[in-house]
């Protein structure tokens, strides 16, 4: 019987690499040449071979592929103004991927303001260049206000990075506010009707005397 070497790095510096690496290879294909290559400086960093500087390398370079496929997707923050209570949103997704390539994202919006009817979460194959992503929305309050945007992985692993505030002009009302404003109206209405005829049994009641 005999020990074997000990591994040039510990299990908590390795396995956080294998759970991004094997989230990466979901996003981009476990057959693509960046997945296979960083697989292979994944294997490289178990070597009983090789010192701890070298694991730690290697490993490195298996962050470095996850991280520019992060780097790779922007959000455009840019202001959106709705008109009608019922609308979309259109999110302007960037796909910077070198080599170019299709992604596949989940796409998450959170916002106090607006309602979500079809839900708060896409799952969408980003084509390389500019995609838009549209969300159907409700308003419910007019005014500005901000709508956070979450870009991940699919299974959640992956953060393609900071979550994004985008600020959204509203200049309707929701259902609420019309049935109040239109209440105020028919009250207003209806106290200006009672105003004039009190008034007018006035007028006609100090002519008679």
């Amino acid at each position: 019987p005999a020990l074997p070497a000990p591994l040039g790095i510990p299990a908590d510096e390795y396995r956080p690499a294998a759970d991004r690496l094997r989230s990466y290879g979901r996003v981009v294909g476990a057959d693509d040449p960046s997945t296979l290559a960083a697989e292979q400086a994944l294997q490289t960093s178990l070597a009983g071979d090789i010192d701890a500087n070298r694991a730690r390398a290697e490993l490195a370079a298996v962050d470095a592929t996850v991280q520019a496929l992060t780097d790779s997707v922007v959000v455009d923050a840019k202001r959106i103004t709705l008109t009608a209570e019922r609308a979309s949103v259109p999110l302007t997704i960037e796909n910077r991927t070198e080599p170019a390539r299709p992604v596949k994202v989940r796409v998450r919006v959170a916002s106090d303001k607006l309602r979500l009817p079809e839900g708060a979460e896409q799952v969408v194959q980003l084509a390389p260049g500019r995609n838009v992503v549209p969300f159907a929305v409700e308003v419910r309050t007019a005014g500005t206000f901000p709508v956070t945007v979450e870009t991940t992985s699919v299974d959640g692993s992956l953060q393609f990075g900071p979550p994004v505030r985008l600020t959204v002009s509203s200049s309707v009302y929701g259902g609420v506010g019309v049935v109040i404003t239109i209440g105020a109206l028919v009250f207003l209405a209806l106290w200006w009707g009672n105003h004039w005829r009190r008034n007018r049994r006035s007028r006609r009641a100090a002519g008679t005397s």
